[in-house]
């Protein structure tokens, strides 16, 4: 069964690998804002050693100033190449994102969350 749902924009995404871990993971203390800082700071290279190092990758930030409980890290696809991109198959994006709720699939989690994403502007066209 593949994972797979639709952005509001009506690309079909495919969840090609799902990463999920706490927030706070490696962080012995500090304050919520230290930690989120931390975290932020960190992100980058988390996500190059879990995944590659790509221009495709899109980290989003919540809103507000203490990062939820959870933070997720997802290699999506898209069958359809982005416009005025390199010539590819397929399109591609490492994304990653925060949120408190893991009480749902991850396609349900992913489809919260990313939904809105400007697909087009982020992925990047490939070719295996």
């Amino acid at each position: 069964m593949r994972a797979l749902f639709k952005l509001d924009s009506g690309r079909q995404i495919e969840i090609e690998e799902f990463f999920l871990r706490s927030t706070a993971t490696g962080c012995i203390e500090g304050s919520p804002g230290s930690i989120s800082k931390h975290v932020l700071e960190h992100l980058p290279k988390v996500i190059r050693t879990l995944f590659w190092d790509t221009k495709a990758t899109l980290i989003l930030k919540p809103a507000q100033e203490f990062l939820p409980a959870y933070t997720f890290i997802a290699h999506l696809q898209c069958m359809d190449c982005v416009p005025n991109g390199d010539s590819g198959y397929y399109s591609r994006l490492l994304v990653a994102w925060f949120h408190d709720d893991i009480r749902a699939t991850p396609v349900r989690i992913a489809h919260r969350s990313l939904k809105k994403l400007d697909w087009d502007q982020h992925a990047e066209n490939w070719i295996d």
